[in-house]
């Protein structure tokens, strides 16, 4: 199947060209990478070449051959500059690094952002996005309503494929754990929940008959197809989305949005114990089971394992270092840090940080958490004060990123959503990027206002779309 579907993605970007120009081709090239199915790849070396990775290099020509770059740096630019060297200095520090490594690190971290960088160039470009974003967000949703109640994932049964484990063997409430063209339900419905900014703008506007009235009930559905995956992550993604864009909507609403946050916190930290055997009995773990760790019992689950990693590792982590181990378990020493009883119980770490402080030590963890935290600020100062226009769309991206950011203390950084999560961050990098442009030259700051997307009831005499300036 990676050839045929690597050839009509090659002919939509071609056909998008040709129609229109590259600014169309970035649109369909974002959704195709969004629709197509992650787990089709092609193996180099230690590098795994799937669909989204061709879509860029698709896209680059096309940018390249039109003059669609990316246009001003800022410090976002610089964070994923020093992930990148800090994962490279690290594995060529542990005699890990070869070509195949080097692609690996560029695949994951600088291709999805690149891309994000490329789609949008300047702030009109989000509205030229979102109704795409939009109908990605009713067919993945729909797809994993579907999906969970029929049972069936009809792109499994086309390519013959058995689904993940998780998703065929774990029913909850009698619903299937759909998993969609992700293969695995956290990645699914992480990929669904950062959907969710895209789809209440798009609301927005469709209320106020800016776009097809059928995007009206994309939040709805946005939601049902989060919970549909049955994953708490994504679900908890969705709740800090939703919050935030109340936050940047409603300006009354801030003050009480923030209390209650505080205080749901503050709630969850003093009662830790009970949230954990709340989260255990509504996934339905097996209660009882204990592990000793360095002579200690402790009480073990799926949602414990997460916790309990810092105390197998905790050694590990402490020889870490600044740089780290390089890649961690490519080593056989690697596995004389945890005892050998523990080796399969503990083999999978599903904490990022973790992760991240054993691959590339202390310096990876900090331009992670830089590299965030920037996007972050930066992308909710613009929402604030230099595009209230977009206030709404870009401040709850911001809050996504941040959600996001804090659900990778319970699951490893997988591209199935990573993809997404950085390629919103490229994008929240070029809209700050054109938002400063703007903001320095007078001359385009007049033309931003004049061409402004609408906020208005279309008239039936408006001019046409493609006549007012937004091509």
């Amino acid at each position: 199947m990676f050839f045929p579907i690597l050839a009509m993605i090659v002919v939509a970007l071609l056909v998008s060209v040709l129609i229109s120009c590259a600014s169309l081709a970035t649109r369909v090239g974002w959704v195709c990478a969004m629709l197509a199915p992650a787990w089709l790849s092609r193996g180099v070396g230690a590098l795994s070449i799937d669909l989204r990775f061709m879509t860029l290099g698709l896209l680059a020509v096309i940018c390249i051959g039109s003059g669609r770059w990316i246009k001003g740096w800022n410090w976002v630019d610089l964070f994923v500059g020093v992930l990148t060297v800090v994962a490279m200095i690290s594995l060529q520090r542990s005699q890990l690094f070869g070509p195949s490594e080097c692609l690996v690190i560029l695949s994951t971290w600088v291709v999805p952002y690149v891309m994000g960088r490329l789609v949008i160039t300047k702030l009109s470009d989000l509205d030229q996005l979102l109704p795409y974003a939009c109908a990605v967000c009713l067919v993945l949703s729909t797809w994993s309503v579907v999906e969970s109640t029929t049972k069936v994932n009809p792109l499994n049964v086309i390519a013959g494929r058995g689904g993940s484990r998780i998703a065929g063997e774990n029913y909850r409430m009698n619903l299937r754990r759909a998993e969609g063209p992700l293969g695995h339900p956290i990645y699914f419905g992480m990929t669904i929940a950062m959907l969710f900014p895209w789809s209440i703008e798009g609301a927005r506007q469709a209320w106020n008959n800016q776009l097809p009235r059928l995007f009206i009930v994309t939040p709805i559905l946005c939601a049902a197809g989060v919970f549909c995956t049955l994953s708490r992550g994504p679900i908890l993604v969705l709740a800090v989305s939703i919050g935030s864009a109340l936050f940047f909507w409603k300006p009354a609403w801030r003050l009480p949005l923030g209390i209650l946050a505080f205080a749901a916190l503050a709630l969850m930290v003093a009662a830790w114990p009970i949230v954990v055997d709340q989260l255990e009995s509504l996934s339905g773990e097996e209660q009882g089971h204990t592990v000793t760790i360095n002579g200690d019992e402790y009480e073990y689950s799926g949602t414990k394992h997460r916790t309990l990693l810092y105390i197998v590792y905790a050694s590990a982590m402490q020889d870490a270092g600044w740089l780290g181990h390089g890649k961690w378990g490519a080593k056989t020493d690697h596995l004389l840090y945890v005892e050998p009883e523990l080796r399969r119980t503990f083999r999978s770490i599903d904490n990022h940080y973790v992760l991240l402080i054993l691959n590339w030590g202390i310096a990876g963890l900090i331009a992670f958490l830089a590299l965030g935290l920037f996007a972050i600020g930066s992308s909710s100062q613009l929402a604030f004060v230099g595009a209230p226009a977009y206030r709404v769309l870009i401040g709850s991206m911001s809050g996504t990123i941040a959600a996001v950011m804090l659900l990778l203390l319970t699951v490893w950084f997988s591209n199935g959503f990573g993809f997404s999560w950085l390629c919103y961050i490229g994008m929240l990098s070029s809209s700050v990027s054109a938002a400063n442009k703007t903001k320095h030259s007078p001359r385009m700051a007049t033309h931003r206002i004049a061409s402004a997307p609408p906020r208005r009831k279309i008239r039936a005499n408006a001019e046409p779309f493609h006549q007012a300036g937004h091509v």
